[in-house]
């Protein structure tokens, strides 16, 4: 009996050796912690008024993606961005992360990480695309951090209305706005992490900028449509080919005035357009 109790005791070893090994060789999740901040605004160029944009709530969720496989999807609760795991099965290797807040991610011909983007026709649902990158940063290097801040890759645009003095002088007071349309803007197009530029920018959209009648006067009120977040484009002032607003109105019969735009909207950049209604476009 001595030699079979020897035997079935190397066994309960064997197994219990095996057992050991295979809880040795599964390692532990590493978790990844993201930083995020924000770049503000620019303020715009001469002959444009800076408009002060708070764009943070977009930043409650964005994607992010890494090594073309992984797609991260973070969302913020009271405060704190949640966490998620280092990429599995890489050890030490350095990574690119991208990240974005709406759009589609992929890489061009070139090999290069872009993000496809079209802008909602309902101004009401119009959010910016912030963008952010941390390229070349290993697990050790950055102790599980990635730092992302992010930048705006669209133009914030308003848009004020008012009347000349001359104008209101010969209505003998305000003007009935029934409506004001922002027509034949580009509204899809390609932005490219490795060049911070935009392509393939085309479309041609019409936003409605204010739905309800407006007493129009000689003091510049806000329309109704607040921030428009449009790709950055630029158009000289044709007729309706190009970028152009109509607006209708009424002084006793219902009519439509034309009022081509020349515009250049670059990124991160906020823009307030005054639109200013005279004799030459109101008849």
């Amino acid at each position: 009996m001595k030699p079979l109790k020897l035997i079935f005791l190397l066994v309960v070893a064997c197994l219990a050796g095996c057992s050991s090994d295979e809880e040795t060789e599964s390692e532990a999740p590493r978790m990844m912690i993201v930083d995020v901040t924000e770049n503000p605004m620019d303020a715009p160029t001469a002959n444009s008024r800076a408009a002060a944009v708070t764009t943070t709530s977009s930043l409650s969720s964005f994607s992010m993606n890494c090594l073309g496989a992984y797609k991260y999807d973070f969302t913020k609760t009271n405060n704190v961005w949640n966490t998620n795991e280092w990429p599995s099965g890489v050890n030490n290797e350095p990574i690119d992360f991208y990240a974005y807040t709406r759009g589609t991610f992929y890489y061009n011909d070139n090999d290069d990480p872009c993000v496809s983007f079209t802008v909602e026709s309902n101004p009401t649902y119009h959010h910016d695309l912030l963008v952010a990158e941390h390229q070349n940063i290993s697990y050790s290097d950055a102790a599980g951090h990635v730092s992302l801040r992010f930048d705006h890759a669209c133009a914030a645009v308003r848009f004020n209305v008012y009347l000349s003095n001359t104008l209101y002088a010969q209505l003998k007071g305000s003007l009935t706005v029934t409506g004001i349309q922002l027509k034949n803007v580009n509204n899809q197009g390609n932005y490219n992490y490795n060049t911070h530029s935009w392509s393939g920018v085309s479309g041609s959209e019409a936003y409605a900028l204010s739905n309800s009648a407006i007493n129009v006067t000689t003091t510049p009120q806000p329309l109704s449509c607040g921030y428009l977040f449009m790709i950055p484009q630029t158009h000289l002032a044709n007729g309706t080919d190009n970028v152009h607003l109509e607006v209708n109105y009424n002084n006793g019969e219902s009519k439509t005035a034309v009022i081509p735009l020349n515009i250049n909207w670059e990124a991160g950049v906020s823009y307030t357009i005054d639109i200013k209604l005279g004799t030459s476009n109101i008849k």
